[in-house]
């Protein structure tokens, strides 16, 4: 798992990637296997993985995406998981996988729509998350996303949702 091969790149990468499949559905399904990746400590894990290869492109990304799985949805269980990977230095570490990588598309994507998820909700908490974001260098970051790739629809769309709806 991985725990067990923290230090192999490919494993944390296809380890990120099966976890952003798995939790992908929004649904019921989706959700509770949400619900169970995060009891398993995935948060803990991909985030780790992200500290522990800061210049793999593919763990950032793949990593981001599993962020952004996890911690898609309103419920109040996906609150406590938005809550959890903030705890655990997600924003932190998606905005610094986002400028160790400024030219890859699919980091800067993954980024801005994991930011995105971690940064919206209903509850009081998302404040302290938007406030995080903010003083981690979130709208900067995002701004030069939007600069280096104008091209991409993907990013555009989900690095100016975070800038208007989420930083404004």
């Amino acid at each position: 798992g991985m725990r067990a091969h923290a230090g192999d790149a490919n494993v944390q990468d296809q380890a990120c990637r099966l976890l952003r499949n798995i939790t992908c559905p929004d649904d019921s399904v989706g959700g509770n296997r949400k619900q169970r990746a995060t009891d398993s400590g995935a948060i803990e894990v991909v985030v780790a993985a992200m500290l522990r290869h800061p210049q793999e492109a593919k763990v950032q990304h793949q990593g981001s995406a599993a962020l952004r799985n996890i911690c898609a949805s309103i419920d109040d269980a996906a609150a406590a998981r938005k809550q959890r990977a903030f705890n655990a230095g997600a924003i932190q570490v998606v905005i610094t996988a986002m400028r160790n990588h400024p030219t890859d598309s699919n980091v800067q994507e993954q980024g801005s729509w994991a930011l995105r998820d971690m940064c919206t909700g209903t509850e009081a908490a998302v404040i302290r998350r938007v406030v995080a974001a903010e003083a981690a260098g979130a709208r900067d970051i995002i701004g030069a996303a939007l600069s280096a790739h104008p091209r991409n629809a993907r990013v555009r769309h989900h690095g100016q949702h975070m800038l208007d709806a989420v930083l404004a």
